[in-house]
């Protein structure tokens, strides 16, 4: 039997993301999206949560059909500023590397790494602090299912 969740069901996700009760100027977030937001308002109570994010809407078609980059949302709670979210595959140091570069390469400077149910182990951890040092990027890492925040720098 597939669930609702494998399936891919729109209606599905839209009562999970209107559950989220943020703001999200009427885009229509990936499950992904849904889940991580579902997760950091776990660190701030559902309730705060709709103070503490607010999604962006995303950016204009350009003559090549396709988007202008922009970051995901706005961490209000966190001096307001943009922030790119990144959900890898794998929870290990070089598929969180790929679904970077490309972002960094285009100028963004902030990016939280959303490892779903899996725990943040002190190598990943300080791997992650060096590559982003070594960037000068802004990275913090959402593990434990959202039990845990991490700022690497």
């Amino acid at each position: 039997m597939t669930s609702a969740h494998d399936s891919g069901d729109a209606a599905y996700w839209k009562v999970r993301q209107d559950r989220l009760g943020i703001t999200t100027h009427g885009e229509t977030l990936q499950p992904n999206e849904i889940i991580f937001c579902e997760r950091l308002g776990r660190l701030y109570n559902h309730q705060e949560l709709r103070e503490a994010i607010e999604w962006l809407r995303q950016g204009e078609k350009g003559p090549d059909g396709l988007r202008y980059p922009q970051y995901d949302f706005t961490w209000l709670a966190l001096d307001g500023t943009d922030w790119e979210l990144k959900s890898p595959v794998s929870p290990d140091y070089s598929s969180i590397k790929r679904r970077l570069r490309d972002d960094i390469r285009k100028g963004k400077t902030r990016f939280i790494v959303d490892l779903g149910r899996h725990p943040l182990t002190p190598g990943l951890a300080g791997a992650l602090a060096k590559y982003a040092g070594h960037r000068g990027i802004r990275l913090a890492v959402l593990s434990d299912d959202g039990r845990q925040l991490y700022f690497a720098n």
